[in-house]
Formats: structure tokens, sequence, C-alpha cells
């Protein structure tokens, strides 16, 4: 119940704080819970951790998401738990922390290659997101091989007018301005304007 009326809170723009505060106590009653299994200790980190990182607090955030991956990590590779690589990834970028974020991001799509899933809305995540933290590491090489894995899946699953293309153009706009190739990246980003409008 705690967890569905923080959502809400959440999804109807109410305070953050407020939605951490539920998320805490919800974490609580878990904990104390003596019958409450690994799986849902972790559910009560990961859901705080969200509700944190909602708020801004973003060192906070990455601590539970931390825990979450420690709980769920015995269970074996899956698709929840490379997204927790993937949430520990974004957490880290925000607050600046781009070489661990980096680690994360690539220890979640090595999980995605053993499960094996070669194609999921949760991959492209992680393939944009590593994108884009190779951009600003400036580790070009790996940014390019990183970005162009990432573009064929976007389009595959999303197309050439989703929200999620537009991101690659971007991130592919930026790598182009740091290799010095300004005309490509004028045309990412000006086909990004143009997707920006439609």
């Amino acid at each position: 119940v705690l967890d569905a009326l923080a959502l809400s809170r959440r999804q109807q723009g109410g305070d953050p704080a407020e939605a951490v505060a539920l998320q805490r106590e919800a974490l609580a009653a878990r904990l104390a819970d003596p019958q409450a299994s690994a799986g849902d200790r972790a559910t009560g980190y990961n859901n705080l951790a969200s509700a944190q990182q909602a708020a801004g607090d973003f060192f906070a955030a990455a601590s539970g998401f931390d825990e979450t991956y420690a709980l769920r990590q015995p269970g074996g590779d899956s698709i929840d738990t490379a997204s927790v690589l993937f949430n520990l990834g974004v957490v880290l970028s925000q607050s600046g922390r781009w070489r661990e974020a980096e680690v994360r991001f690539k220890e979640a799509r090595a999980m995605f290659a053993r499960i094996p899933v070669d194609r999921h809305p949760a991959l492209v995540n992680v393939l944009l997101r590593q994108c884009g933290v190779l951009v600003d590491l400036e580790r070009l090489d790996e940014a390019a091989a990183a970005c162009g894995e990432a573009e064929p899946m976007v389009l595959a699953m999303h197309g050439a007018h989703h929200a999620q293309y537009f991101g690659w153009l971007l991130r592919s706009a930026n790598l182009h301005a740091l290799r010095g190739d300004h005309d490509a990246a004028r045309d990412d980003f000006a086909r990004a304007r143009e997707l920006a409008r439609s």
C-alpha cells in the first residue's frame, strides 16, 4: 500500500520528499518482516532509491541501487537485475561519477549478453547511456563503437520519430563535434531539431 501511495504521489507531481518518506517506511516494514524474501527486500531498496533519484538525491539513490543489486545478484542474471545496474549507472552519471557509471553500463551489457538478450528496450537504454557517458569521458573510439551499436537497435525498437532516437542524435552530434567533424555534427543537430518540432 505504501509503495502504491508513493508512486501515485510522484505521478501526480507531489512533494518528492513525501514519496521518499513513504518508501522509507515501506522498506522498514519489509526489513522488519522475518518472512520477507531477498527479492522483497530488494524491491524495497529499489523503490526507495527510485524515489530518492526523483528527489535529486543521487548519492543516496546510488547507495540504494547498490543494496538492490547485492540482494538480486545471488539469484543470477536477469533483465531485472541488469536494469538495476542500468539504474545505478544513471544515478552515478547524474552525480558526476562518469567512470563508475560506465563500469556499471558495461556490466549491464555483459549481463544482457549472458542471459542472452540481444534486443530489448532495456538494452536500448543501456546502449544509449553507455554511448553518452563515453562521449562525456572523451573516450572517442569506444564511444563511436557504442553509439554505432545503439543506432540500429534504437531504430529497430522505436523508429526514427521516437524520443530515444532524438537522444541518440544528440549524442552522435556531440561525438562528431569532439572528433572535429563539424559538418556531421551540424547534420545530426539539424535532424534532432526537426524531430523535436514534429
